[in-house]
């Protein structure tokens, strides 16, 4: 063997493992020899490529040598034999020094520059996000030091092929095997050192980049496929016209809740909803997140707040952590609420089961927390008087939702309008359920898209039918007063039927105990009974003389726009025969969204905002024709000659392909890229969430033992107390018991 084609610096013992890797093949390959000679091992190297003087790296135990081999194309230039050989079963491995280097050219401004101070790390990894954006490849956390006050101190950004990919060397599913066997695996990283590194300077809050490494070992996304990056589609926000629509009239109470599994990329999708004249639950807005976090969610309110100009009174969700560092980021304005029932669902696991099944602690709490007539100061005393009462002033859990009562009691949102529209995420958890009708989760992206499209569609032909049936519903009065007439021309068929109610109690169950006239105002006090006639509660509505308004001790105008019975007892006893316009909220009536939006059947196009309404029209008016005539045949024939005879009038030279063509724009459009003339986008990595790996939700241990609470009863077939019985036994099943002695 010639000094060229081998050079061992060090002897090989048989507890040596070696390990390869190729730039065309997976970056770990492994063998297992019985008699592993280095001959026989590096015929691998021939079977995947490795040739032309490529470098190989050997590690061992005890020290690295290198091993440069010339062309190892056959068996003659391999060498015969090595000394020590190794026994039976050794599985030897090899690392194959990958050969590239590549420095990505990107524009000099997107250029890290060593010595560059930002005020702040997010100015950092905005930074190296759009270096990285333009390089094609995506980036991932590293190191980071922090100061004994949490601040950041250190900061490391690298490669998301960075890291060496974890040993495999055993097949554990595989229990019957005596040998040790390799289990087939496969990774990305390629240990690329490619890095940006920040440092705080001392006594300042400004961060200096002291080292970058722009060189990788692997390839680098494609053009074409850089929309597959990460960094591309972490974020997608969604909003039409008619979303818009919704918003503007609707929007000032919303509310929004992750869901998964909504597309084969696993990218969270995330709906705004708010509620509509029909008390039903409209989309204002739909986005796609690669992860939950502080950074993503700080984008999608941003997006939001971009596309829709004016922040929310009033936004829900639940407990997330990210979603409550990125709230007051962006919506400086608006209040945050938690969602009760999240926080409710999670006394029976952190309250002691004695306390909550032999008293009534359970049924004064919820009937405490989820008043709507109690005031901050009022909610304080009595949960402070509960809390005493059983002996729970020091428990963890109570005392933390205490603390931020001020985020999830209804005493604490009076101020706010229509704050009784949501308390919980529910209608979001639904709107997720509507959603997932339409989509599966192996929808692609554009798939997704169009689903969600389709869903939109429904949505919009809800909506129409409800204004359909709204305005030719006709109602049945149930009292004499003519004040009802008026709500039923004023409001939707649904919010009618509420308003109805409050007008039947106002006359069947409230009445007028004492007027009190002041300087200004007079003050009625109205007693409200049951059905039995017996005085139920007392309630205080004064009438304000000088502008005609009123105001509720309950509240109920404030919490829900519509007035309450109590004054509508008054309006009654004042001979007030409408209801006065300043209590007539927009949001209730009918029209509120206009009905070209609603029929509109182009909401994605190439084409602006005239250009659609215009075809939106032309179709509707078409459509008003034929739903006329449908059953006339001279007519259709006639409308049909017209259709004709302007098509030849306007459309003369236009080719009647058009139509597939105006379809690709239009998609062009939606996605933002041009259609490709041939199809080599590789699949897109999927993104892992929490929670994610499971089918199915996770349970909590409360639900889980109410699940399992049933009484056992004892099968005729096993003769055991279980949860089934001799027709689904096990047991029974195998034919391990003979039939039941009662047989």
């Amino acid at each position: 063997m010639e000094e060229s084609n081998s050079v061992i610096d060090s002897p090989i013992t048989n507890e040596e493992t070696f390990t390869l890797s190729t730039a065309e093949t997976p970056n770990l390959v492994q063998s297992h020899c019985d008699t592993t000679t280095l001959k026989d091992n590096l015929r691998v190297l021939n079977l995947y490529g490795v040739s032309n003087n490529n470098n190989l790296e050997v590690q061992s135990d005890c020290d690295t040598t290198m091993v440069e081999f010339g062309n190892v194309n056959s068996e003659t230039d391999v060498p015969e034999t090595i000394d020590n050989p190794t026994t039976p079963g050794v599985c030897l491995k090899y690392r194959y020094c990958s050969p590239i280097d590549l420095v990505p050219n990107v524009p000099e401004s997107a250029l890290p520059v060593v010595g560059t101070l930002f005020q702040t790390l997010e100015d950092c990894i905005a930074m190296y996000k759009k270096y990285a954006q333009y390089a094609g490849f995506d980036i991932r956390n590293a190191t980071e030091k922090k100061y004994a006050d949490k601040s950041v101190k250190l900061k490391y950004l690298i490669c998301h092929r960075a890291g060496v990919a974890k040993k495999h060397d055993v097949d554990s599913t595989d229990l019957g095997l005596r040998r040790k066997v390799i289990r087939n695996t496969n990774f990305k990283v390629t240990d690329c050192k490619t890095s940006v590194r920040f440092v705080r300077e001392e006594d300042t809050s400004f961060f200096k980049l002291y080292y970058f490494n722009p060189h990788h070992n692997h390839k680098l996304f494609e053009e074409h496929d850089k929309v597959l990056s990460r960094l591309k589609r972490q974020m997608k926000f969604s909003a039409d016209e008619l979303s818009k629509s919704n918003y503007a009239e609707f929007g000032h109470v919303t509310s929004f809740d992750a869901t998964y599994r909504s597309n084969k990329h696993c990218m969270v999708f995330v709906p705004f909803l708010a509620i509509d004249n029909n008390r039903k639950s409209v989309v204002v807005g739909s986005g796609l997140l690669c992860d939950e976090t502080t950074p993503s969610y700080t984008w999608l309110l941003q997006a939001f707040l971009k596309v829709h100009k004016v922040q929310p009174k009033l936004v829900l969700t639940d407990q997330d952590a990210a979603i409550k560092e990125a709230f007051p980021l962006v919506f400086t304005e608006a209040k945050h609420r938690l969602c009760m029932w999240h926080i409710m669902a999670k006394l029976p696991n952190r309250v002691a089961a004695d306390v909550l099944g032999k008293t009534d602690f359970r049924k004064r709490l919820l009937k405490l927390v989820w008043s709507v007539f109690l005031g901050p100061e009022e909610f304080e005393v009595k949960w402070n008087d509960l809390m005493k009462e059983f002996n729970m002033e020091a428990h963890p859990w109570l005392s933390l939702v205490y603390m931020i009562r001020s985020k999830w009691i209804p005493a604490y949102f009076k101020e706010l309008p229509m704050c009784g529209l949501m308390k919980t995420t529910s209608r979001s958890g639904s709107l997720n359920s509507f959603f997932r009708s339409f989509s599966h989760y192996g929808n692609d992206l554009l798939g997704f898209v169009l689903a969600h499209d389709t869903a939109m569609d429904r949505q919009r032909n809800t909506q129409r039918i409800d204004e359909h049936e709204t305005n030719s519903s006709i109602h049945h009065f149930k009292t004499r007063w003519l004040i009802e007439k008026h709500a039923a021309m004023v409001y939707t068929k649904t919010v009618f039927f509420d308003v109805q109610k409050q007008i039947i109690k106002a006359d069947l169950y409230c009445t007028q105990w004492n007027v009190v006239s002041e300087d200004g105002y007079q003050k009625f006090t109205i007693r409200q009974k049951d059905k039995r006639f017996k005085t139920k509660a007392e309630y205080k509505v004064v009438l304000f003389e000088a502008d005609g308004s009123f105001a509720c001790s309950c509240q109920h105008f404030e919490y829900f726009g519509t007035l309450c019975s109590h004054i509508f007892s008054v309006l009654f006893n004042t001979d007030v025969e409408e209801i006065p316009i300043r209590y007539i909220s927009k949001r209730w009536t009918k029209g509120v969204i206009p009905s070209d939006i609603l029929r509109a059947r182009r909401l994605y196009s190439g084409n602006n905002e005239k250009t659609d309404k215009l075809i939106n029209d032309i179709q509707f008016q078409f459509d008003s024709i034929l739903s006329r005539i449908f059953c006339n045949d001279e007519k259709l024939e006639l409308v049909l000659q017209k259709v004709r005879s302007i098509k030849d009038e306007v459309a003369p030279d236009i080719p009647s392909d058009t139509v597939g063509n105006n379809k690709d724009a239009e998609f062009e459009t939606m996605l933002g890229v041009p259609k490709a003339t041939t199809i080599d986008i590789r699949a897109s990595e999927g993104i892992r969430n929490k929670g994610c790996g499971r089918g199915k939700r996770l349970i909590g241990g409360g639900e889980r033992v109410v699940r399992n609470a049933h009484a056992k009863r004892k099968c005729r077939g096993c003769k055991e107390l279980t949860n089934h019985d001799i027709r689904n036994c096990p047991i029974m099943k195998t034919g391990m018991v003979g039939e039941s002695d009662d047989d």
